[in-house]
């Protein structure tokens, strides 16, 4: 899979309007905004891989199988509490779609036949390019919904609270 790295700005203020968020909630919140933001990125990835025109006798993988496998994935990390999408193509059937993006170098047989190279069509360089700032506040506006959606749970139970206290 394509490795891109997306760093958000006002991280400091990220981290005050999760102060008092339980360490599972926050998990929760940022999980559900990066995979919004990785599913805005991934359809038009999946339009943007190419698609062999013909089938040979010698092909690995039928037209069409790379780019069926466009997907993503989300991780975290607890003890730094990172989460991440990895976008890109499944293996074995996403292999030629690095092939593709980057090119591949000349090759040749061990008796110094030419085997041929591919020149490179980025095609997920521009998506990103395209789907980033997009993405970025996707996250930013799903953190906010999140948070405003706890806050108001949180104010309903404590309102309740002192309702029965009082």
């Amino acid at each position: 899979m394509s490795l891109v790295e997306m760093r958000i700005e006002g991280i400091d203020d990220l981290k005050e309007s999760f102060s008092g968020v339980a360490r599972a909630m926050q998990t929760r919140i940022l999980k559900r905004a990066v995979e919004e933001a990785a599913q805005i990125v991934v359809t038009p990835l999946f339009y943007a891989t190419p698609v062999a025109a013909r089938t040979t006798s010698g092909m690995r993988f039928p037209p069409g199988q790379t780019q069926a496998s466009t997907t993503y994935k989300i991780k975290s990390y607890r003890r730094s509490g990172a989460i991440v999408a990895v976008i890109g193509h499944r293996h074995p059937q996403g292999t030629p779609a690095r092939w593709i993006e980057k090119g591949t170098r000349p090759r040749f047989t061990g008796a110094g036949a030419a085997r041929g190279w591919i020149r490179p069509k980025p095609f997920f360089q521009p998506v990103w390019e395209r789907m980033k700032g997009t993405a970025l506040d996707a996250i930013r506006n799903r953190i906010a919904d999140e948070l405003d959606k706890y806050n108001a749970r949180e104010n309903k139970k404590f309102s309740k609270f002192l309702a029965e206290a009082l």
